[in-house]
């Protein structure tokens, strides 16, 4: 990859990384300086049984819509992060290293919310911000594949 696009891909995935946060920590206008006094306590703010809330939403068809946006959402933003990764031109960055560094980013977040009071942290946010990321690095090793299979095609014109 040529300087100038590795540059790019690096600003673009730090300018990523900063708004991924402030989306999560600082959604529906809260700011850190406006956190409450006495926060509930911790346990009604964790939920560490796997699939648990998936299954409370999809059983809760009045709030589907607000459901599928969190459900979605939580494997939507972590698409890039999955993309981008392995593209930032770091050799180990396979899908195992991809979906660790994943997992390791969304338990930040994760904890970040718990200890300033949030929103919860749910282990099923794990699942989904890692799922997120796999589908990421699908995209990126299917567009890496069709890359190799032009230049390849390319090489054997000439």
């Amino acid at each position: 990859m040529p300087r100038w696009a590795r540059v790019c891909a690096r600003l673009f995935f730090a300018w990523y990384l900063l708004a991924l946060v402030a989306i999560v920590l600082l959604k529906n206008g809260m700011a850190l300086h406006a956190l409450p006094h006495e926060p509930p306590p911790w346990h009604w703010r964790v939920n560490l049984i796997p699939l648990r809330m998936v299954t409370q939403y999809m059983s809760r068809y009045s709030a589907f819509a607000v459901a599928r946006f969190n459900l979605v959402g939580n494997v939507v933003a972590f698409v890039p992060f999955g993309f981008f990764l392995p593209l930032l031109g770091l050799r180990r960055a396979g899908w195992a290293h991809t979906l660790l560094w994943a997992l390791a980013a969304s338990l930040c977040i994760e904890l970040l919310q718990l200890i300033f009071s949030l929103g919860s942290a749910d282990v099923d946010d794990l699942l989904l911000n890692v799922l997120g990321a796999a589908l990421g690095y699908a995209l990126f090793a299917a567009g890496l594949h069709l890359l190799a299979h032009r230049l390849a095609a390319r090489a054997q014109l000439h």
